[in-house]
């Protein structure tokens, strides 16, 4: 018997049984989605993660208050502009160095609702470390720094939402936490990652001496960014920034962070999440083959008088492996099949559902967990499917027509 006339008879053999074929093909469909699930998703967080990371660039170090100690110590040091001057200035290698800082604010749209809204402020140095592009007007400037000048940048998504209600202009003014600002250009495209800020999609940004006025009149320094230049290995600046900070500010408790170091750190955990949560999947398959196996031994047991007549005409063992083996693959890939399409449906809906909330497309991979689950479900077919149809292939023709006279 060739392939296709095995596939072909595998069908109406399961059609002709079309309730338990069902049953088996819903534990494979259990199973397949929970694999598929989890490895996407494993695999799309561990992606954008890195995408994230690489689009910071291995030369940009972030330094930021530890808020862990903070909270234990309340009398702990900040370092002042005046340090970040000297420090510019001692530590050789530093390209630009940016101040940063940033903080939740409601805004009532006009639609009635009140969303938040990422309010930063900033130095011009914050466009070339965090690779921000324009689509219009013009970013933060040093002298909208040196004169305080309610000036502010608006993000694409926070412009479209505003821009629903009533026409909206560069020069406008605009109301942000009880303060006007005017508005001077509106960024097309900025990186999201754990430095710059990943849960809010609507972003404005002000001049830092601004921010620092209205929200931080004790001018204490709580985050900044390093951009190196390209011949410093940031490993070794990372450790040389830390020394110097302690060495100078003692009491102080700030946190440096490389973009290598937490790069490889999210790649490890990322592995044991997948080891995890993949191991926790095949598990979930596994339990869905071991009952395509029961199935398959009752069809075994109901068909004795078919595999009988087969081998009394001249069947041979192979043929009837065979026959058995392809109607246990037909349904994993069919039950594979189909958990792969409620997953992609899923996926698909997660994505639709992050596109309407935060503007941004989210690189979803699922190639790779549809080939892995395809592989993973034939191989589980010949695995619970050949102790089967060996069992169907060994048994002598006369004793199998004997005993499906007696059932």
């Amino acid at each position: 018997m060739n392939s296709l006339s095995l596939i072909e008879e595998a069908g109406q053999n399961l059609r002709s049984n079309w309730l338990r074929s069902l049953l088996s093909v819903i534990g494979i469909i259990i199973g397949t989605l929970t694999i598929f699930l989890i490895l996407a998703l494993t695999f799309t967080t561990k992606l954008t993660l890195n995408r994230q990371f690489e689009s910071m660039g291995s030369h940009v170090l972030f330094v930021m208050q530890d808020y862990a100690s903070l909270a234990k110590n309340q009398h702990l040091a900040f370092l002042s502009e005046l340090d970040i001057g000297l420090l510019e200035r001692e530590l050789h290698g530093i390209k630009s160095l940016c101040l940063n800082e940033s903080n939740d604010i409601s805004y009532p749209f006009e639609d009635g609702m009140v969303g938040k809204v990422n309010l930063v402020g900033t130095q011009p140095d914050y466009r070339p470390i965090q690779h921000v592009l324009l689509t219009k007007g013009r970013f933060i400037s040093d002298l909208d720094i040196e004169s305080r000048d309610r000036v502010c940048v608006v993000n694409q998504a926070l412009f479209k939402k505003l821009t629903q209600s009533h026409p909206l202009q560069l020069g406008d003014t605009l109301w942000l936490d009880h303060q006007t600002y005017r508005l001077v250009g509106i960024v097309g495209q900025e990186n999201q990652n754990i430095f710059s800020g990943m849960g809010n999609s609507y972003k404005a940004y002000i001049p830092y001496s601004v921010y620092q006025t209205i929200y931080n009149p004790a001018r204490k320094i709580h985050s900044f960014y390093v951009q190196l230049h390209l011949l410093q290995n940031p490993i070794a600046f990372k450790t040389l920034l830390q020394n110097y900070i302690k060495r100078s500010l003692p009491q102080s408790s700030y946190t440096v962070l490389a973009y290598d170091e937490v790069a490889k750190g999210m790649n490890k955990l990322g592995l044991i999440f997948s080891v995890i949560f993949g191991g926790l999947a095949a598990l979930s398959l596994f339990i869905g083959g071991i009952g395509v196996m029961n199935i398959m031994l009752v069809t075994v047991v109901e068909r004795y008088p078919e595999i009988g007549l087969r081998k009394a005409i001249g069947a041979k063992e192979s043929d009837i492996l065979c026959l058995f083996l392809f109607e246990t693959i037909v349904i994993c890939l069919v039950g594979g099949l189909l958990g792969s399409a409620i997953g992609g449906i899923v996926l698909g809906t997660i994505h639709l559902i992050l596109w309407i909330r935060t503007h941004e497309a989210l690189h979803i991979v699922w190639v790779t967990p549809l080939f892995i689950g395809l592989i993973v479900n034939t191989l589980m077919a010949i695995l619970f499917g050949l102790y089967p149809a060996i069992k169907a292939s060994k048994l002598n023709p006369v004793e199998a027509l004997r005993k499906g006279a007696n059932s």
